[in-house]
């Protein structure tokens, strides 16, 4: 690799990114928080940033328990593994990498908070950057470290998600008890040095996230060599289907690297003759049913985190609504799993006595149904202590156009072929490549945004005394979106 080239690509991307920071956190505005609000940061900010780093944790710790965090090539799994040299030398390159990339994201997404929260709340940005950042690094190390000490121990899977369980609870009875005694929340007292001074023992968290990372580094030699083959092969595939923007292979990919299983068993078995709206809905639901308990989990959390945006949203947070409409998007992309089967089999509907169309519209009314129903955690996340009366009805309000939109969009990434190098009809200018690539990969979470409109318009009526669930009514116009889809759908052909 040039590293001239390496050094321009990274000089791009940090350009880039910083643009984007700076225009997010205008966007946000300027407005400061009361004193009440500011004293509620000060309680319990820290225990919420440890939460977040904590749930980092958990997932670096789920990669350990799977093979990971290292993705080794496969030429160095069957001969550099094998060679007659100690494995942590072999191993050098692919760790030092790890870090590097694993720290580098933590601390920049955590610089970047840092950058909005300088601008409403008081410190200064750059010393709102400096401490996000270290806190950022010190969940990075934390995180890779813990995976490659899982790795090289070679824990189970359940073992590596028992221990994630434990770090997500301590930092939840940190938060519930108001104490900092966890290694995360000790990092985001860190983070939120400029308006709350931190414990004594801050110092704690650092160092044990230096620790985790030092141990990491030697244990990491005795990963086992069958999961980092199997690991090598799919993260290859991965990356391939990634750079065609395969957005569907790229699911099929993630959960075969999570090992991660239908049920053999349905969580409730229907009736052999239980046909409420035809052969499809019962298959689909068929499908739903044997989700994995870990499957179950993560919808549920993205459909909180989409609640917590749109509660941020309503207190004027307008940004946060993307948020949420990519949390939507994310649980609509496993609810929509009977229509990515078709797409996965387009042959098979040759053989069916009912044009494709038809067979393909099908399947959207269960993954409909799985959205709302996923969407309910997310109004309950939504509400304050206050006025919940007016916040329940308008998640009411917004359950219908928001699951609508979502499984639009993730019909638009499902559905949609990828991107093939070789049709005559993608050989056209850059200007025109680069626009056509832009909307292809923005439209999905456009459209799942869209159906959230009304809680911005809610909110809009309500500084101005109007009512606000008509309001958040009448954006329910944005149904066109997903009536679209299913026009498009309709005509889509399978081949």
């Amino acid at each position: 690799m040039d590293r001239f080239e390496t050094l321009y690509q990274a000089y791009l991307a940090a350009l880039l990114s910083v643009a984007a920071v700076l225009v997010a956190s205008d966007l946000v505005g300027d407005q400061r928080p009361s004193l009440d609000q500011l004293t509620i940061v000060r309680e319990n900010g820290a225990a919420v940033v440890g939460l977040v780093g904590a749930v980092v944790v958990y997932a670096a710790l789920r990669s350990g328990g799977q093979g990971g965090p290292l993705s080794i090539e496969p030429p160095d799994v069957l001969h550099l593994m094998m060679a007659p040299v100690d494995r942590r030398l072999a191993l050098r390159p692919a760790v030092h990498s790890r870090l590097r990339s694993s720290v580098a994201v933590t601390a920049g997404v955590a610089a970047a908070a840092g950058v909005v929260a300088g601008r409403r709340l008081p410190g200064g940005t750059p010393v709102w950057v400096a401490t996000a950042g270290l806190a950022g690094l010190g969940v990075g190390l934390l995180s890779v470290g813990a995976a490659m000490i899982v790795s090289g121990l070679r824990w189970p899977r359940s073992w590596a998600a028992m221990v994630g369980t434990g770090v997500i609870g301590w930092s939840l009875a940190d938060w519930t008890l108001h104490t900092r005694t966890s290694p995360l929340t000790l990092l985001g007292a860190l983070a939120l040095w400029p308006v709350t001074t931190p414990p004594a023992h801050a110092a704690a968290g650092p160092l044990v996230a230096v620790l985790a990372a030092a141990m990491g580094v030697t244990l990491a030699g005795g990963l086992s060599l069958e999961a980092a083959e199997r690991r090598a092969a799919l993260v290859s595939q991965l990356r391939f289907a990634a750079t065609l923007r395969d957005l569907r292979t790229v699911v099929l990919l993630r959960r075969r690297l999570a090992q991660e299983q239908p049920r053999r068993h349905p969580w409730i078995r229907l009736s052999p003759g239980q046909r409420l709206l035809g052969t499809t809905w019962k298959r689909d639901w068929e499908g739903l049913l044997r989700w994995p308990a870990g499957r179950i989990v993560r919808v549920l959390l993205l459909s909180t985190a989409a609640g917590l945006a749109l509660r941020g949203t309503w207190a004027g947070t307008t940004p946060l609504l993307l948020v949420a409409g990519v949390a939507l998007w994310l649980v609509a992309l496993d609810a929509v799993e009977g229509l990515g089967q078709e797409v996965d089999h387009p042959g098979l509907a040759d053989l069916l006595p009912v044009g494709p169309g038809r067979l393909m519209l099908g399947h959207l009314p269960a993954a409909a149904t799985v959205t709302a129903l996923a969407a309910v955690p997310a109004v309950l996340a939504a509400m304050p202590k206050a006025d919940v009366r007016l916040v329940s009805g308008l998640g009411m309000a917004t359950l219908v156009p928001g699951a609508l939109c979502a499984v639009g969009a993730a019909t638009l990434s499902t559905a949609r072929k990828a991107v093939d190098p070789a049709d005559p009809g993608s050989v056209v200018t850059p200007e025109t490549a680069g626009i056509r690539m832009v909307v292809r990969e923005c439209l999905p979470p456009a459209v799942a945004t869209a159906g959230l409109l009304p809680v911005v318009l809610a909110r809009e009526a309500a500084k101005s005394g109007a009512p606000a669930i008509p309001a958040a009514l009448s954006a329910w116009a944005v149904l066109v979106l997903p009536l679209g889809v299913a026009v498009w759908l309709s005509y889509r052909d399978l081949r």
